[in-house]
């Protein structure tokens, strides 16, 4: 099957590289460009369709050092990036496996909506871009997850995906860390909400650098 796979990839333009073989199940983890074309070929080849929960790889990420309203982000080079496929409601959601780097969400504690924060601009601009150069035009969208995402079970963006506890759990640099969310606080807009060591729901102010980043970002 997966040189089938590979024959398909080359001739589409597609990107698939072999990691785990599951002898009982006879399956690969392999990831692919999800280019439209490239899905159907795959799923002729005998690859069956994504699940929530699969993991992909995304062969590289490179974002230049830059400086957005006066607050510095540091290059980020990595290779092999794994990221959960965790919604498929208006294309497919996916969320980094674990936190990509700490940084604040606003330095300045300005109280504004995350999307005209420095890491709001950060993520759906320079980091976007570089996603872009795996996914191309079918990434439609790059952020945080929202509170209501992960805990909300009423609410209509809710991911099931994170009813399970240790699916919100990350780690940065191999040690349990916390994850920012980018719902503000009800009670303070300087403050933003997080998912914190255990899975659990909390906040932080916004100006803290500790906070860990593992960006969402939908296909379609």
């Amino acid at each position: 099957m997966l040189a089938e796979i590979e024959k398909v990839a080359a001739e589409t333009g597609g990107f698939v590289k072999r990691y785990e073989f599951n002898p009982e199940k006879k399956e690969f983890n392999f990831c692919i460009m999800p280019l439209p074309t490239m899905e159907r070929e795959v799923e002729k080849a005998g690859a069956r369709e994504q699940r929530i929960g699969d993991k992909i790889y995304i062969p590289s990420l490179d974002v230049d050092e830059c400086e957005i309203d006066g607050e510095h982000f540091a290059a980020l080079h990595l290779k092999d990036v794994p990221a959960i496929f965790i919604h498929d409601k208006n294309g497919k959601t996916f969320s980094f496996e674990n936190i990509l780097f700490q940084h604040c969400i606003d330095a300045n504690k300005s109280g504004k909506a995350f999307e005209e924060t420095p890491l709001g601009k950060y993520l759906s601009g320079p980091f976007a871009d570089a996603l872009k150069e795996t996914f191309g035009d079918s990434l439609k969208e790059v952020s945080l997850l929202s509170k209501d995402n992960v805990f909300n079970q009423e609410s209509d963006v809710y991911m099931p995906y994170f009813r399970d506890e240790a699916h919100r759990i990350k780690s940065f640099e191999n040690e349990t860390w916390w994850w920012w969310l980018k719902t503000p606080c009800a009670s303070n807009a300087t403050y933003f909400c997080v998912v914190h060591y255990g899975g659990i729901s909390d906040d932080s102010i916004a100006s803290n650098s500790d906070g860990g980043v593992a960006p969402a970002f939908r296909i379609a």
